[in-house]
């Protein structure tokens, strides 16, 4: 999955198409694993749907995985700026 995503944003940037390369790169980063949003728990009534929600594991939870995915992102803004696209509608905003 992670190859497969970092093969895909490499493949978008080396034609210059930014936007689709960020996409792949927010895939890779968080996925598309729902996060939980508002209060689990509050005092003691509990959501009947609590037990559940199933908390996903994304890249970020490891620190080395986090620094190296993040060092991609800076690569791509780099690239970017280095290398831009002919078509402006093709760069990350």
């Amino acid at each position: 999955m992670v190859l497969s995503l970092l093969s895909e944003i490499l493949y978008y940037a080396q034609h210059r198409e930014y936007v689709q390369a960020s996409d792949a790169y927010y895939k890779l980063s968080i996925g598309n694993a729902a996060w939980p949003i508002g209060v689990v728990a509050v005092g003691i009534h509990e959501r009947s749907s609590a037990d559940r929600i199933q908390y996903a594991s994304h890249v970020f939870n490891d620190e080395a995985t986090r620094k190296w995915v993040q060092g991609v992102k800076r690569w791509l803004t780099f690239a970017q700026g280095k290398w831009p696209p002919s078509d402006r509608r093709k760069m990350m905003g």
